[in-house]
C-alpha cells in the first residue's frame, strides 16, 4: 500500500481545478513528480490530437508519462532528444 510522505501532495489532490494527482513517482532536483489520474480533459485532448494530427507527435519533457502512454495507444509518439531538428511545413489552404 502506498504511503505518501508528509511533504508530498496527497493522491486525489486537484491542482488548479484541472489536474487530479495520483501517487508520487519520485523526487529530485526538479521537485516531486506525480502521476496524473486520467480525466476527461486528457481523454478529449488525445481524441483531438488523433483527429487532427498527421505524422509523429513529439511531446516535450513536461508532458506526463501517463499522457504520453495514452497518446501512444492511438498515435505515433517519439521522444524529443537534445539536438532533434523537426521540419515544419505550412498548412495547405483549401
Amino acid at each position: 500500500q502506498y504511503r505518501c510522505p508528509e511533504h508530498h501532495l496527497q493522491p486525489g489532490t486537484v491542482l488548479n481545478g484541472r489536474f487530479l494527482l495520483g501517487a508520487a513517482l519520485g523526487e529530485g532536483g526538479f521537485g516531486i513528480t506525480h502521476l496524473l489520474k486520467q480525466n476527461r480533459q486528457l481523454t478529449e485532448t488525445v481524441r483531438f490530437l488523433k483527429d487532427n494530427t498527421k505524422g509523429t507527435l513529439y511531446p516535450c519533457h513536461c508532458v506526463s508519462l501517463e499522457a504520453k502512454f495514452e497518446m501512444m495507444k492511438t498515435l505515433p509518439v517519439a521522444e524529443v532528444g537534445v539536438g532533434l531538428k523537426l521540419e515544419v511545413y505550412a498548412a495547405e489552404e483549401n
